[in-house]
């Protein structure tokens, strides 16, 4: 899909989109003025036992058994990332992209970061937490072009950074309170 002009800044670019969540992940490619779904990966739902079961007293007595019902989440988790982490080192290898901008629930983009960045050696640009898996890629392009000018920095005034060095200065003359 063509990116619109008012993406004018993300038009040059050469750049990966990893989209996570909790069931799978989406790669998109930036290059040539375009935006491109590469590849889609889903994890198939793993049939869980409900081997927490809990029994409790009768005929006048209490007695407790069993426990807590705890679902595999770990292990799909670290399945996930995998699957991420080889994927990207197959696109990384037949075309090297310049930036990767992550978007991920805060339990899983830890994971994906350090994973990401120990196998691939590039640097992610942009961590946009939550679960986008189901937004369309114009979505993730403005939420990349509003972390950008967010970024950006303002020229201030003269006056603006006198007082900002007074207060710089005299900083370790005030108290912090208890």
């Amino acid at each position: 899909m063509k990116i619109p002009q008012k993406f004018s800044s993300l038009q040059k670019e050469n750049a990966f989109i990893i989209v996570a969540g909790k069931e799978g992940a989406i790669f998109y490619e930036i290059s040539n003025e375009e935006i491109s779904k590469k590849l889609e990966i889903r994890l198939p739902k793993e049939r869980e036992e409900r081997e927490g079961f809990f029994a409790r007293g009768g005929r006048g007595r209490i007695f407790e058994m069993g426990g807590v019902f705890e679902p595999k989440k770990r292990k799909k988790i670290k399945k996930l990332v995998g699957e991420i982490e080889k994927n990207l080192r197959e696109f990384l290898e037949k075309d090297s992209k310049e930036k990767i901008y992550l978007f991920a629930p805060a339990y899983l983009s830890k994971k994906l970061i350090s994973a990401v960045e120990k196998r691939t050696n590039r640097k992610i640009r942009l961590i946009e937490k939550g679960n986008f898996l189901s937004s369309h890629p114009l979505e993730l392009l403005e939420l990349i072009t509003k972390q950008r000018e967010a970024k950006k920095i303002v020229p201030i005034s003269e006056e603006a950074k006198k007082l900002l060095d007074k207060f710089k200065t005299a900083k370790h003359f005030f108290k912090k309170p208890k």
